[in-house]
């Protein structure tokens, strides 16, 4: 991933809220990163969030941002994909996101077209759906697998006798797996979210 204006490698500083005018939210994200970040821990979020996620929008923009070293989610581009096919995000699946915001909150709309998202967006949807059916069938032998794979990769690290050794095992162990793991869980997740979200809209029924 690359920002042309968040990140300011003069000074380290990165604050993605000045590639425009967004509404950022950490709602879900402070929770599992309730300080600031490293920088592996970011390194390690962006993969999570992007190369791990099919799903791409246009203009390639970032679901995710990282202002002054905290993880903040993206809702108007949520908001601004769901628009563009006539719905309302607080309706659909990451309506718990901004649940707790005002409801004549402004959120800045970036305007696509439909056939641009349904161009962009739907692909990678259906992939992540692929994705998701089959990971519940994948985490046993993930789960019963790992723990050999992470004691046999902590001895090639110990042995490890440069740097160049550290960046292969990067290259083409730890990275590959994590990503794997990324879409592991995202796919679980993506498994769980919509029965919830649908409880969370009856019980705001119920509720009144």
């Amino acid at each position: 991933m690359s920002y042309t204006r968040g990140y300011d490698p003069q000074t380290g500083e990165w604050n993605d809220s000045l590639q425009g005018e967004f509404l950022w939210s950490s709602v879900n994200v402070s929770e599992a990163v309730p300080d600031v970040m490293t920088p592996v821990t970011w390194s390690l979020w962006q993969i999570f969030h992007h190369d791990a996620n099919s799903i791409r929008v246009p203009g390639g923009y970032a679901f995710c941002g990282n202002i002054y070293g905290r993880p903040y989610l993206n809702l108007s581009l949520m908001a601004s994909l769901y628009r563009a096919l006539g719905k309302d995000m607080r309706e659909e699946l990451h309506g718990d996101l901004i649940a707790s915001a005002p409801t004549d909150l402004d959120v800045p709309i970036m305007h696509f077209s439909p056939l641009a998202v349904l161009w962009t967006v739907v692909p990678g949807m259906l992939q992540a759906q692929r994705y998701a059916s089959g990971d519940l069938q994948r985490i046993p032998r993930f789960v019963a697998e790992t723990p050999d794979w992470c004691r046999d990769l902590q001895t090639k690290i110990h042995d490890a006798d440069s740097g160049q050794t550290l960046l292969i095992l990067w290259r083409d162990a730890i990275r590959p797996t994590f990503v794997h793991a990324s879409r592991l869980l995202r796919g679980v997740t993506m498994l769980f979210s919509d029965p919830a979200t649908g409880l969370h809209r009856e019980l705001d029924r119920l509720a009144g």
